[in-house]
């Protein structure tokens, strides 16, 4: 496994069943750079541990939390402007295309200039709604 995903690991520790336990530990006798997030992780809770002792969450806190989150709506409003952003990539495209060209050509001349710009943005919008879809 790559560090990021030991760290990862190390972020769910309470979480891992003993197999997982094991493998990073296996992995935290190799690795200088892991064993030092650790050390930084156990560093961080004792000083957050003391800090906050003897401060507690009313009961259910946790799971009102959680059930907020889940229950949110998702916001189109990133969507709107990332489809303002793909019209504007558009623009600065096809417009660039425009100035350069003879006025005295056809609009199919002008269209075909423009439709690989056009097709790249499009295809780019496309796959970033889909990441947004997942």
């Amino acid at each position: 496994m790559i560090c990021l995903e030991f760290e990862d690991l190390l972020l769910r520790w309470e979480d891992l069943d003993e197999s997982a336990r094991q493998a990073l530990d296996a992995h935290l006798s190799v690795c200088e750079h892991c064993a030092e997030f650790r050390e930084a992780l156990r560093t961080a809770d004792a000083e957050l541990e003391q800090a906050f002792a003897g401060i507690a969450a009313r009961p259910g806190f946790e799971a009102a939390v959680l059930r907020r989150i889940r229950t949110r709506p998702v916001s189109i409003v990133p969507e709107i402007l990332d489809g303002i952003a793909w019209l504007s990539l558009c623009a600065g495209l096809v417009l660039p295309v425009r100035w350069l060209l003879p006025e005295t050509l056809s609009p199919i001349y002008l269209g075909a200039a423009c439709a690989p710009a056009l097709a790249l943005a499009l295809w780019l919008g496309y796959h970033s709604l889909l990441e947004f879809d997942a």
